[in-house]
């Protein structure tokens, strides 16, 4: 079975994740597809688009990251590591089909680039607005404009839900998440 993980940023997908791979899951991780591609092909791909950006022979993600902003070039930051990461997700899929295992596509922006059309299920992972805020400035070092800019780019929660096989609530501690993730059926 392919189970598609998604939701905001900052919402707990990642803890979601890590339950479900501890419960035998095979876990294709998007994020970390995405930074193997900064550290991999992408530097060749950024020195075309953003030459600044590569600082000693490697992709200095922090002025990346100040790109963000400009539309024109996120669409082709999107475009380059959406090719890398449907290379890299149809390997992982072949590979857990042949060993039969189940496995987790965790993808921040599973909807918005079609990829819960590889998946048998769909998680979306939710919690109150300020919650995700709070979470993802203490992780990540971000201005609260910054993430609120990012957060424009990802579809409403709302609209997560409405095409989600099951909705987990992450914003009343891991105990509560923990036992709506078990009421499931997907955890023992």
């Amino acid at each position: 079975m392919i189970i598609g993980l998604t939701g905001g940023i900052g919402t707990g997908k990642s803890f979601i994740a890590n339950i479900l791979h501890s419960n035998g899951y095979a876990h294709f991780d998007c994020d970390k597809v995405v930074h193997q591609w900064y550290d991999g092909p992408g530097i060749d791909e950024i020195k075309k688009i953003l030459p600044e950006a590569i600082v000693d022979g490697k992709v200095n993600k922090l002025i990346v990251r100040d790109h963000l902003t400009d539309d024109t070039f996120l669409s082709i930051l999107e475009v380059l590591t959406t090719k890398w990461v449907i290379d890299n997700l149809n390997k992982a899929i072949n590979k857990e089909r042949y060993t039969g295992r189940d496995i987790i596509l965790d993808v921040p922006l599973l909807f918005e680039f079609g990829f819960n059309q590889y998946c048998d299920k769909v998680i979306v992972v939710t919690c109150p607005k300020f919650l995700q805020l709070q979470r993802v400035a203490k992780r990540d070092n971000r201005s609260i404009r910054e993430l609120k800019l990012l957060m424009t780019r990802q579809m409403s929660t709302y609209d997560k839900e409405r095409k989600a096989d099951i909705v987990i609530h992450s914003g009343l501690g891991k105990a509560r998440t923990y036992k709506e993730l078990k009421m499931s059926s997907l955890i023992p």
